[in-house]
């Protein structure tokens, strides 16, 4: 635990004691947001959400 080493600066990516950290230091893989509209689409889907509810809620853009 970073403890009174903590730097809360408000980064969404942070290094173990608060500092900015980089997307790719966190390890995040690049992506587009589109693909990840398509994701949440298939997966309402796949949890049975009715068709029209998850067209509601994932619009066609």
């Amino acid at each position: 635990m970073a403890g009174e080493r903590w730097h809360d600066e408000g980064w969404l990516f942070a290094t173990p004691t608060g500092r900015g950290s980089s997307t790719r230091d966190a390890r995040v893989r690049d992506g587009r947001l589109h693909d990840a509209r398509h994701t949440a689409a298939t997966v309402l889907l796949i949890d049975t959400v009715r068709s029209g509810m998850a067209g509601a809620l994932v619009p066609a853009g």
